[in-house]
């Protein structure tokens, strides 16, 4: 089986992820403690920063910590979104060839 291409990160995901790093640091808050408060660890929460994907749980528990909404995140980001914007948010997935069946013997 191939494996997927790796998908560049997104636009409006690198700026979603700078908003929650601009507020996790003038609270004053380690990588470490919200990854804890969230269930992430540090390295996995810097990745979200960095504009990797989010769930929408992990967005939620993000908000509560940092106690904003994500109304309040997503207000700083200039949105233009566009037709061209599906194929860069959709994940390429390999395409699997059936296998032959096999004729069964009566």
């Amino acid at each position: 089986m191939l494996k997927p291409r790796k998908k560049p990160v997104h636009p409006y995901h690198v700026e979603l992820g700078l908003q929650i790093r601009k507020l996790r640091l003038k609270k004053d808050i380690t990588l470490e403690t919200l990854g804890g408060d969230v269930g992430l660890d540090a390295s996995n929460l810097q990745k979200i920063e960095m504009g990797h994907n989010i769930t929408l749980n992990t967005l939620l528990k993000l908000c509560i910590c940092l106690e904003t909404t994500p109304a309040k995140l997503f207000s700083k980001i200039d949105w233009d979104l566009s037709e061209k914007d599906i194929e860069a948010l959709t994940t390429p997935r390999p395409i699997k060839k059936k296998a032959a069946k096999k004729k069964r013997k009566k």
